[in-house]
């Protein structure tokens, strides 16, 4: 059984999503959750305590996910194309991006305390596509000219600006245009 402060983050992070973290009340979370406002408060005091939790817990599942990805995945090609397909099932209609996105697009915004773990959480995806990129060379599965980590980190901000794009005309259609040359760089998956 899901407990209140893990519904509170469920919550969170979906409002976060769709409309970004600045936006996210304690006001609109009580009323998702049929409870108090001072119970959200038990659990998270000030909204920096609950922006840590969600990017705190953002980081483990972006990390439990792509090492399985990489440890399903026959080649460096499918990893990538793996990650690709995460991203675009995020999008649902257009209307939501992945949590990191949204959090990457609030960070002028954010509470200090939430920053250093955002930075944290997109290296770590961007040296994960790196890998991959190196892997993809090495197995010939994916069309890599010049330095893997550095084509890794292109690929990263290719990835997240598809995201954006996409949610902001509510139309996934672009994100898949904007993701077309990643994908052709792909040989097998």
């Amino acid at each position: 059984m899901q407990t209140t402060r893990e519904l509170l983050l469920e919550l969170a992070g979906s409002e976060t999503r769709e409309r970004g973290f600045a936006a996210v009340s304690y006001g609109d979370l009580a009323r998702l959750a049929e409870i108090r406002k001072p119970s959200i408060h038990h659990h998270f005091p000030a909204k920096a305590d609950l922006g840590f939790a969600l990017i705190d817990q953002c980081g483990d599942r972006l990390a439990t996910h792509l090492t399985q990805l990489s440890a399903q995945s026959h080649s460096g090609g499918a990893a990538l194309r793996g990650y690709i397909t995460h991203l675009r099932q995020t999008l649902g209609h257009g209307s939501t991006v992945s949590l990191l996105t949204a959090l990457a697009v609030d960070s002028p915004r954010l509470p200090e305390v939430m920053r250093e773990p955002l930075v944290r959480a997109q290296a770590m995806v961007g040296q994960w596509i790196g890998q991959a990129m190196l892997r993809g060379r090495q197995d010939r599965s994916i069309s890599v000219s010049g330095d893997p980590v550095q084509e890794g980190l292109a690929a990263y901000a290719q990835l997240t600006g598809a995201e954006i794009i996409a949610r902001a005309a509510r139309d996934p259609a672009l994100f898949d245009k904007a993701t077309a040359p990643l994908r052709e760089r792909i040989y097998r998956s």
